[in-house]
């Protein structure tokens, strides 16, 4: 006997989503490299992860729409 089994996983169409290689330290202290517009300083930001796809990695909270993820 067999079976064919297809699983979903839940997808946020809305998600930040950023490379994998834009988040240091992802299984401790997530963090992502983040260049403010006006000044240009480059600061750390704490992130929490959601899922890991072929895009990239889903960012829950610490991102906003419109920043500036610094790829390292």
């Amino acid at each position: 006997m067999s079976a064919r089994m297809q699983i979903g996983l839940a997808s946020n169409p809305e998600a930040i989503v950023v490379p994998i290689d834009a988040v240091r330290d992802p299984m401790t202290n997530p963090t992502a490299q983040v260049r403010d517009g006006r000044s240009g300083a480059v600061r750390s930001r704490s992130v929490t992860l959601g899922a890991t796809h072929a895009q990239g990695v889903e960012i829950l909270s610490g991102l906003a729409t419109g920043d500036l993820v610094v790829l390292p």
